[in-house]
């Protein structure tokens, strides 16, 4: 009877404590699903508001009606203008190299009409940084204003850049979004940033994009601030884009490091200058990253005799992974 009563007390204890041990498990794949969400979350508003202010700027405004030019109020000295002191402009750019023609002309008129939805598109989404439009000539509308003129050399071709060529002569499709989701250095010196793009038509001819760009610094403060946790975000390669102090400290992975400006940037450059996890330097992290690059929603491994689990959560707006691992 003793026996049975003791059996029966030891049985109980391990069936609790495996229930417990699922707790916790079932209460970090919960916790970090809910970051992975609301992280979605911002990136699918951005998209559906950036697809209003394109489906505006494709239907409502009259690009080839005539305009009334003045040279005094619309150009200086044919790169861009701006009214002083005022909150509710954009910048326009031209290189100096393009010719300002009659088609232009209309471009950089016509065009103004965005400004307001690009103030209630910033205003609405605090991620974004900036967001604008670029014409096929290289014509550039961008809000909050930038004094972009001393980023640029007088003949840049901004349709050269990563955000243009990801949608150039591509559909505009209402329910898909066009993202840079690589980190790539801003242009105007806003550091590491990613973008949403949509490609914009008037009469079926593809006249330019709309760009939101996204500083990877805002989600880093919002969401990887946590000093007693372990979270990594990666790309679906295991390109490490950000981590929790924690994730560098315990996995030797660099801390997230801003683009410092020594000169102004020319040309796309990438962000990865901190390692893969999936080429990771301890064999058993990066085999257990692999299976989960693989599709393995939790894997488990060692490192000096102690366990560690690895949780993974997609974040499908950019097709990113949100690991969490816990020890």
């Amino acid at each position: 009877m003793k026996k049975i009563i003791f059996l029966l007390f030891i049985t109980t204890i391990i069936t609790f404590s495996c229930r417990n041990n699922k707790k916790s498990e079932d209460l970090d794949l919960v916790q970090l699903n809910g970051v992975a969400k609301n992280i979605n979350k911002n990136l699918q508003q951005i998209s559906k508001d950036l697809k209003e202010v394109t489906l505006y700027a494709t239907y409502n405004i009259p690009y080839n009606n005539p305009v009334a030019w003045d040279d005094d109020r619309d150009t200086k000295k044919n790169q861009y203008s701006f009214t002083p002191g005022q909150n509710n402009t954009s910048a326009i750019y031209l290189p100096e190299d393009k010719l300002l023609n009659a088609h232009l002309k209309k471009m950089i008129v016509h065009s103004k009409q965005i400004d307001s939805l690009f103030i209630k598109f910033v205003n609405d989404n605090s991620f974004v940084q900036q967001v604008y439009f670029l014409d096929t000539n290289s014509f550039l509308r961008i809000y909050p204003f930038t004094d972009v003129s001393r980023y640029f050399s007088k003949s840049i071709e901004l349709t050269n850049r990563l955000p243009y060529q990801k949608v150039y002569q591509k559909p505009f499709v209402g329910d898909q979004s066009y993202w840079v989701e690589t980190p790539y250095a801003d242009l105007y010196g806003h550091g590491w940033i990613i973008s949403c793009v949509e490609p914009v038509y008037y009469r079926d001819q593809f006249i330019g994009i709309l760009s939101a760009d996204i500083p990877i610094k805002n989600l880093l403060q919002k969401y990887f601030q946590n000093p007693s946790e372990v979270l990594i975000l990666t790309d679906k390669k295991g390109n490490v884009i950000c981590t929790t102090p924690l994730g560098s400290k315990r996995f030797n992975i660099p801390l997230y490091r801003e683009f410092i400006y020594y000169k102004p940037v020319t040309r796309d450059i990438l962000m990865y200058n901190s390692p893969s996890l999936a080429k990771h330097e301890n064999k058993r992290l990066r085999n257990a990253i692999n299976k989960i690059l693989e599709g393995s929603c939790k894997e488990n491994f060692y490192i000096n005799s102690e366990k560690y689990t690895i949780y993974q959560a997609k974040i499908k707006e950019t097709n990113w992974l949100l690991l969490k691992i816990i020890y």
